[in-house]
């Protein structure tokens, strides 16, 4: 942007009638290159999509713990006094693994919004302050 800026300021200035055409002609498809390239990386998958991961995997985790289980059902007293807190608990761990995958998918599209991490969560500016300001911290401690 500021190399744009600075580009036509320059051909405002300094060309003139036909040459000061062609040469924001020329700007103007350097600017849509530059678009194009900048259009691709933010590429999102289309709504439909989103909306279909979503919902698969919401449904996997709410259908999840109705699975078949790998209990012998023959034997009736084995069932009965067998401990069902470490199915509960397998299941709760890759229910919430899913939704966490889920979680950062949605942090990962627009890293900084406010969807419930800091805005500054994945700010490479922020991250570098920070590391800074702790370096600095731990040099002028006595």
């Amino acid at each position: 942007a500021v190399t744009e800026a600075w580009l036509a300021h320059w051909i405002e200035a300094n060309l003139e009638l036909e040459l000061r055409q062609q040469a924001f002609h020329a700007l103007r498809e350097y600017r849509d290159a530059s678009m194009m390239i900048e259009g691709l990386v933010d590429q999102r998958a289309p709504v439909s999509f989103e909306s279909l991961l979503f919902l698969a995997v919401h449904a996997l985790v709410l259908i999840m713990p109705f699975s078949p289980s790998t209990l012998n059902y023959d034997n009736r007293q084995a069932v009965m006094d067998g401990s069902h807190a470490a199915t509960a608990l397998g299941v709760g761990v890759i229910c919430a693994f899913y939704r966490a995958l889920i979680h950062m998918l949605r942090h990962l599209q627009a890293p900084y919004d406010n969807i419930g991490a800091p805005c500054d969560a994945l700010n490479p500016i922020a991250l570098l302050n920070s590391s800074e300001r702790k370096l600095r911290d731990y040099m002028t401690q006595p």
